[in-house]
């Protein structure tokens, strides 16, 4: 009986045994001080940097070109870079199929080299290009800085685009009906001179004589004046604007002149008009003009107090 009572007390305290380690573990845990409770730290918020104001406007101790310099400007660009190619069409279109390479090829080769020059290097190297050499204008941003390359080869090319656009309409107008690749060739010319036509609408329609390229890029063109400090190739540029300014006194002596012959026109027929009239109607302009001693004049005289 002994062995079995023993044995029943093991058995006893193995099964009460998880109950103690239970209530020791619960004892423990409520034992276990309470941990601090943090405080949330409060995030600072930083005050946002102001950002500067994009400065608008024509830049200080800068004159917008005038009419002339900006004629000048397109007349020598548009020389420069299709010259060539408008005397190899005529070459093209008469060619008599005859051994050896044409002229005009090579007349659209020295094209070739003559746009990428006036287009690409010239914007690159001196932010300017042969017609804002010849006519002394540049392109200058409202901080007073030269405009980025970028405007000049993007404003450069607008003339050559709308040029291929024209061709690319004019070749694939035929064929769209038919040929997918034609629809779209056309499409795409409908586009670059649709761009072309916009881009000259701002500028009619600016004060400041402003492109959708300018405005894009901010920039204005303005009188350019020699730094006197130019050597090399950059001078002989720079002399090319002798000719531009030779070119623009006889352009503004031709407008004089006819500004002057419209005058003497005016005057000539305002003189027919008051010849015309009775001395009771002169006589009523007097009046409305405020011009004493009328009633005595005569006719002559009162046509002379009129004018």
């Amino acid at each position: 009986m002994g062995l079995l009572d023993k044995s029943k007390n093991m058995d006893t305290t193995a099964m009460k045994t998880p109950e103690v380690a239970k209530a020791a573990v619960v004892a423990e845990k409520v034992a276990k001080p309470a941990k601090p409770v943090r405080e949330k730290k409060v995030k600072e918020k930083k005050a946002k940097k102001a950002r500067p104001k994009r400065v608008r406007g024509l830049p200080k101790d800068y004159q917008l070109a005038e009419r002339v310099p900006r004629y000048i400007s397109w007349l020598v660009n548009f020389i420069v870079n299709f010259g060539l190619i408008i005397g190899a069409i005529p070459l093209m279109m008469f060619d008599s199929g005859a051994s050896g390479t044409p002229i005009y090829t090579w007349m659209l080769v020295a094209s070739f080299l003559v746009i990428i020059l006036n287009i690409f290097i010239l914007p690159i190297y001196t932010k300017r290009n042969v017609g804002q050499f010849v006519s002394r204008t540049k392109y200058m941003n409202a901080l007073g800085n030269p405009a980025n390359f970028m405007h000049g080869i993007l404003s450069g090319m607008m003339g050559f685009l709308s040029l291929i656009g024209l061709m690319f309409v004019g070749f694939n107008a035929q064929d769209i009906a038919e040929d997918t690749t034609s629809l779209v060739y056309f499409i795409v010319g409908i586009l670059l001179v649709t761009f072309w036509f916009v881009n000259n609408s701002f500028r009619r329609n600016s004060d400041v004589n402003q492109s959708l390229v300018d405005m894009m890029f901010d920039v204005y063109l303005v009188k350019h004046i020699p730094t006197g400090s130019e050597t090399g190739w950059l001078l002989r540029l720079e002399n090319l604007g002798d000719f531009g300014a030779r070119y623009e006194k006889r352009i503004q002596a031709k407008e004089a002149k006819q500004s002057k012959k419209s005058e003497e026109e005016e005057s000539n027929s305002s003189e027919e008009d008051l010849s015309s009239l009775t001395v009771k109607e002169l006589k009523e302009r007097c009046k409305s003009a405020g011009i004493e001693g009328y009633g005595s004049m005569k006719k002559d005289e009162l046509i002379a107090a009129l004018q």
